[in-house]
């Protein structure tokens, strides 16, 4: 079953909007990345398969725990560091998440 975008908190919502669910992928793999703040998770799959997206819900995971009533999030609370075998990579991803 795809895991409907409408799962995610309000504030977190806008890092998918242009997406009504989560792919079957990141749909197998959301309570882990978006729920279980303590596990480690190292995912494997081919280019296109959406892995970019749940290294977003790994990082919404980490800032949802920094969150205040206010919705403001604690930025210095906490770091994410992306790692990419490619330099471009890396700073495409950047800038796409710099986007949402």
């Amino acid at each position: 079953e795809l895991v409907s975008i409408s799962k995610f908190p309000e504030w977190a919502r806008m890092a998918f909007k242009n997406f009504k669910t989560l792919n079957p992928i990141q749909s197998k793999v959301y309570e882990v990345a978006y729920k279980q703040h303590d596990e480690n998770l190292l995912v494997c799959a081919p280019t296109g398969a959406g892995k970019t997206n749940i290294a977003m819900t790994c990082i919404l995971s980490v800032m949802s725990q920094h969150v205040a009533r206010d919705q403001s999030i604690d930025l210095s609370a906490f770091k994410i560091i992306y790692i990419a075998p490619m330099k471009a990579l890396v700073q495409e991803v950047v800038q796409s998440f710099q986007l949402r």
